[in-house]
């Protein structure tokens, strides 16, 4: 703890009093604390252990949801400086279950319009950084002494979510990163976006919704974390003083033996080239079930395949995406990075 949260510098006792020390500690989690986790039972259970941390008698429960976010950490924007070239070529190379003829089309049409830029569509992506952070600076500062209060904290920050600047830019980040994770199937598909398309929409908010909507649910899915969204204020402040974490240790790619480990026919493969002439088997089923699994297995497969090319080609990690990409690397990145 420090500064005036610290319960030692507010008495001028080496040993403050319990109520004085828990509610030091309950000022440094509303003030101090900030987490992220992709799963939202650990965010949940992060909340309570801090709630129970921090509970004094007569006091509600603090406001958490603003610091404790559900999230990948690995994907999504963390300087939105990347937003103004548009669209990288990179997203549009082939993976799983893409048409490579179809993801050439886009890379090459992509590469014409990023060096075409004569057309006065720039921008500014952090442009509302001061005034976002200045809202969360806010929230901060709102007292949390009874429940009136923490409802009023809640009101305020779903208010400015929901606001139309914040949730244009939400959208911008949204519209960026799903380009790497979109199926390339067909060159006239109206939901994959190049950087024409992309700008237009960041700088003169033209409607996209096709392209816009299939972006979100592909947010929604993977769970897209824009950092300089979600902590404004930190970043227009340089960043987090201290890092805590226990990264995964884990290879950016489906392991195709451990997916199929639950099938008995398919397990039994004695070689790699028996076990794909089996799932082929399974493809070309006319049982249903048979090929939901293929399918399955596939969507799997297309989405890890889909982060690597996000971790390799979306400039993010320079230092520890490259090879046979381990989630560790990354999170240590991260964290040397902010």
């Amino acid at each position: 703890m420090f500064g005036t949260d610290c319960p030692v510098i507010r008495t001028g006792e080496d040993e403050p009093k319990p109520g004085e020390f828990h509610l030091a500690v309950r000022d440094v989690i509303s003030h101090c604390i900030y987490g992220v986790d992709l799963n939202p039972l650990a965010v949940d259970l992060c909340k309570v252990a801090l709630w129970l941390e921090g509970h004094w008698a007569g006091k509600p429960l603090s406001f958490l949801d603003h610091r404790i976010r559900c999230g990948n950490s690995l994907i999504g924007v963390l300087d939105p400086k990347v937003l103004e070239d548009g669209i990288p070529d990179g997203a549009f190379t082939a993976v799983t279950g893409d048409d490579k003829k179809a993801a050439a089309y886009f890379k090459k049409r992509n590469k014409q319009e990023r060096t075409s830029r004569q057309r006065g569509l720039t921008f500014e992506a952090d442009d509302h950084s001061g005034e976002y952070a200045a809202t969360n600076r806010e929230l901060r500062d709102l007292a949390e002494n009874t429940a009136a209060d923490v409802r009023k904290k809640a009101q305020m920050y779903s208010g400015w979510r929901a606001g139309m600047e914040h949730s244009h830019d939400e959208a911008v980040a949204d519209l960026w990163t799903g380009q790497f994770f979109l199926p390339l199937t067909s060159t006239t598909d109206p939901v994959v976006c190049t950087t024409k398309d992309f700008l237009e929409f960041a700088v003169d908010k033209r409607k996209k919704p096709q392209q816009v909507a299939a972006a979100q649910a592909i947010a929604q899915q993977i769970r897209f974390f824009h950092w300089h969204l979600e902590f404004p204020e930190i970043f227009q402040g340089g960043g987090f003083d201290v890092l805590l974490g226990n990264p995964p240790w884990e290879r950016v790619q489906v392991a195709e033996e451990d997916h199929w480990a639950d099938d008995p026919y398919v397990a039994a493969a004695r070689n790699k080239s028996e076990r794909h002439s089996r799932i082929d088997e399974y493809r070309n089923s006319a049982d249903p079930a048979k090929c939901a699994r293929v399918a399955r297995f596939e969507l799997e497969k297309h989405i890890s395949d889909a982060e690597g090319k996000f971790f390799k080609r979306g400039s993010r990690f320079p230092l520890s995406a490259s090879g046979d990409t381990n989630t560790y690397a990354l999170f240590t990145e991260l964290g040397r990075a902010y």
